[in-house]
């Protein structure tokens, strides 16, 4: 198993950032894709991420998984944290 690992710094927003990633993965030639985010995230995030990767046609459009992080932001304010993803 070949492993990658990229930051990706450039993204303004949920969207943006799914459709960068979408288009390395899918050059890459990965055909699964799992999502990573805290629990307060990752909802919204699966379902950008599926309506995305289909309408843009991505190989593995069909396959993708979700898992939450242990990780919760709720509560905290911007200044209390630094997002790393």
């Amino acid at each position: 198993m070949r492993r990658y690992a990229m930051a990706e710094v450039e993204s303004a927003n949920t969207t943006d950032e799914l459709l960068k990633c979408g288009d390395v993965l899918s050059r890459a030639g990965c055909d699964r894709v799992i999502l990573v985010s805290s629990p307060t995230h990752l909802p919204r995030c699966l379902r950008d991420a599926c309506c995305i990767f289909q309408k843009a046609r991505f190989r593995f459009s069909g396959w993708v998984l979700a898992c939450a992080s242990d990780t919760c932001y709720a509560g905290a304010v911007p200044g209390d944290v630094a997002i790393v993803e």
